[in-house]
């Protein structure tokens, strides 16, 4: 049987660009992570946010919800929300090396190996680039 580990990720702003983040490697990611115990998606969403990139956020909608490493004995479900910064300043928090806005077409473009999760990131991409949102409310 495999454990399953949920996350969440934030795209930060929209057109013409939003938020990725550098850790300590190379690789390119969406701000988020983990919940904690009895934490709220949303919750979890603007805590990693702000840790991670200084700023604060509204949760607009949920692009979707993911499933990766299935050929693992750990996979990630990962509910990837999009939100506007509404307060703070964009600033690489702990862990974070830099934060750099891009497009969809700038970080599709970049080898796989500069993406930290590209099976995650991509089909998140194609979804932005469809436009496909679902409301919050689908999480209650």
């Amino acid at each position: 049987m495999s454990a399953v580990a949920v996350g969440v990720r934030v795209v930060i702003g929209g057109r013409p660009g939003f938020w990725a983040a550098r850790g300590e490697g190379r690789a390119w990611h969406l701000p988020g992570g983990g919940i904690r115990p009895r934490e709220r998606l949303g919750e979890a969403a603007r805590r990693l946010a702000r840790e991670q990139t200084g700023l604060e956020i509204l949760l607009a909608d949920l692009t979707g919800i993911y499933e990766t490493g299935g050929d693992s004995d750990v996979r990630g479900l990962y509910f990837v929300f999009r939100a506007s910064d509404v307060g703070g300043r964009a600033a690489p928090g702990p862990g974070i090396r830099e934060l750099r806005k891009f497009t969809t077409a700038e970080l599709r473009a970049l080898p796989r190996e500069d993406l930290a999760e590209p099976d995650l990131l991509l089909p998140v991409l194609e979804d932005l680039d469809l436009g496909t949102a679902w409301p919050l409310a689908v999480l209650r």
